[in-house]
């Protein structure tokens, strides 16, 4: 779609495979910029394996299973709004800009929970991840963007599960992210989260590892929220939508 670009964390241009964010971000002004994450629910929770599965899905299959499995957008901050860059305004000034543009145009596209409340943090910590939600993320309110590090604290809970390195992407001696099937459901192959410099450099592993599942994310504010990703409209006349696709950097930061 003309002026609509999807790009996960990796750099990967995916909107080909997100025809409906796609349309929906057209809804957004010229020159905006999201952070956030790209998930699908299933069944009530978060599932990273389907985002997975859109997001290497070719053009044509992509508009089956925007039918079947819809994406939503949930986004974490604005960059950029209507060509008006935002990264060094305060993150309250930001998030009450983000939720101004959003909630008038409803799903896909929505801001993330945000609470300034510790109590209500906590307890959205102990339930969210009944719903597939790997955590929290703590921002300051008078916090500016940290473009190209991280400025704020996650706080999550871990899922441990063996799983089969079945390939990797990148060269055999410094492997990027792991290719790897769990030993439950269908076996669809997955993608890791990038590896570590250490893990790089020691090449490609020979046997099972264990991986973090991760998923979608809620925000607070004070006290912690998570990021993933990007959505945007670019100032050459539609919207672009970038955004990592939750747990392999869909989003966050």
């Amino acid at each position: 779609m003309k002026g609509v670009v999807l790009q996960a964390r990796s750099g990967r241009i995916v909107t080909a495979a997100f025809p409906d964010l796609a349309a929906a971000a057209r809804q957004l002004p010229a020159g905006t910029v999201l952070d956030g994450e790209v998930v699908v629910w299933h069944e009530g929770r978060t599932d990273f394996a389907l985002v997975q599965r859109r997001a290497a899905a070719t053009a044509a299959r992509a508009a089956v299973l925007a039918q079947s499995l819809p994406a939503s957008y949930a986004a974490f901050d604005v960059l950029e709004l209507a060509g008006l860059d935002l990264r060094a305004r305060p993150y309250e000034r930001r998030r009450a800009l983000l939720v101004d543009l959003l909630l008038p145009l409803g799903p896909p596209l929505q801001p993330v929970p945000m609470t300034t409340d510790p109590e209500l943090a906590e307890t959205w910590y102990e339930t969210l991840p009944a719903s597939g939600i790997e955590g929290l993320v703590v921002k300051r309110l008078d916090q500016p963007y940290p473009a190209g590090r991280r400025g704020w604290r996650k706080l999550r809970h871990t899922n441990v599960r063996d799983a089969a390195v079945v390939g990797y992407t990148g060269s055999p001696r410094r492997p990027v992210a792991l290719v790897l099937v769990l030993p439950v459901g269908d076996e669809t192959p997955l993608v890791s989260s990038p590896l570590s410099a250490a893990l790089r450099r020691s090449g490609t592993p020979r046997r099972g590892i264990r991986r973090r599942r991760c998923c979608g994310s809620a925000q607070t504010s004070d006290r912690p929220p998570r990021t993933k990703g990007k959505a945007a409209r670019g100032s050459s006349g539609g919207p672009e939508v970038r955004g990592p696709w939750s747990g392999v950097r869909a989003g966050g930061g």
